[in-house]
């Protein structure tokens, strides 16, 4: 073992690089999560790992960041949660596993510095081959012992970071890219399967903001904070009623205000403020052929039409000639319109474009133009 004078702790800024937009990312929309990360290691317990194992130095230089996370925060990728420092150690196979488990070197040189939600552990290669460096897995229940999982743990913090910037599917800790990070409410975030993931439009919606973060700082400035609850409850209000992915966006961000809030959507609209948006529906007017509701006193009046009293401002054409709802503004004062016409395009969205009410269709849906901004 070298002398501690000797001992030079390795620094790998491309680590730190990575550790910071996942950091970014985690303060602004999953701080729950991120007040689950220790602080960094002591320098001095650092340089003990480095000289007792040779320490790979993208490991040494993560926890010069960040010192393991606490409760299982699952920062580094789904399921996997970082060991502090203090419990990072030589990783030894059960008794009898490599009677089973192949071709196993005897002599194995496994950094043991992860581990999974169900039972895997996650390990450095610190051999002197090819693999030096890889993360790999280890689960005895599926027969996982040693699998390549990453090529190096940059590159799973990389993929991490890209996957909570972008959307894009991030491996388990058994490896599969079919994880994505979904929102939950007070600042919690969770990995979900990217098929079975519930949010996605939501989801979207975030991701297309962390675009426009990075693409236009000042547009994104102009964001406003969530929409209140009373707002949200007005959105949600029978036919008042907006589209699901656009009701997302409220939940985000209450439109923008500013000269630069025009570059935010594409093809220079700015997004409507939750007040905004229920003046323009009140200016469209109440659907024709629906009317108000009719009164208890209304209703029992009624003659009756068999076993079933019918409600007459409810007909399978009442859809037929719901207004659209104005979402978004240019700056010359065109409108973005989501179209609630179900016999027609029901979702997309439209503008007027001759002053006479003829609508036309600019994207099929709020998710497909979503992904166009930034």
């Amino acid at each position: 073992m070298p002398s501690e004078s000797s001992v030079q702790v390795p620094f790998v800024p491309e680590v730190t690089a990575a550790w910071e937009r996942i950091r970014a990312w985690l303060e602004e929309w999953a701080p729950y999560n991120l007040g689950m990360a220790r602080p960094p290691a002591p320098a001095g317990v650092i340089k003990d790992l480095v000289a007792k194992f040779d320490l790979d130095p993208q490991l040494a230089t993560l926890l010069t960041v960040v010192d393991g996370e606490l409760n299982a925060g699952v920062l580094l990728a789904p399921s996997v949660s970082l060991m502090p420092a203090s419990k990072i150690r030589r990783f030894e196979l059960l008794d009898g596993v490599r009677d089973w488990a192949g071709d196993i070197p005897d002599e194995l040189e496994w950094i043991e510095f992860a581990v999974d939600g169900s039972g895997a552990t996650l390990v450095i290669e610190h051999g002197d081959g090819d693999d030096r460096g890889a993360v790999k897995v280890v689960e005895y229940e599926f027969g996982y012992v040693g699998k390549k999982v990453w090529p190096s743990l940059l590159a799973m913090l990389e993929e991490v970071a890209d996957g909570l910037e972008t959307g894009s599917p991030v491996s388990g800790g058994r490896g599969g890219s079919d994880y994505v990070p979904v929102l939950g409410g007070d600042g919690e975030m969770w990995w979900d399967s990217a098929h079975d993931a519930t949010s996605w439009s939501d989801l979207s919606w975030r991701q297309a903001m962390e675009r426009l973060r990075r693409a236009d700082p000042e547009a994104y400035a102009t964001l406003r904070p969530p929409a209140p609850g009373d707002a949200l409850g007005s959105l949600r209000d029978g036919w008042r009623r907006v589209p699901s992915q656009l009701a997302d966006l409220m939940r985000l961000c209450d439109g923008a205000t500013g000269p630069a809030a025009y570059r935010i959507l594409p093809g220079g609209y700015r997004p409507f403020t939750s007040e905004e948006i229920l003046a323009g529906i009140e200016r469209l007017g109440t659907p024709a052929r629906m009317g108000r509701p009719p009164s208890p006193a209304e209703r029992a009046e009624r003659p009756k039409r068999g076993p079933v009293e019918l409600d007459p401002t409810f007909d399978e054409h009442r859809w037929d000639s719901i207004p659209p709802i104005p979402f978004a503004v240019s700056s010359a004062g065109a409108e973005l319109l989501v179209c609630r016409n179900r016999r027609g395009e029901d979702g997309a969205v439209q503008v007027e474009e001759d002053g006479f009410g003829t609508l036309r269709t600019l994207w099929p849906s709020v998710a497909v133009m979503v992904q166009d901004i930034s």
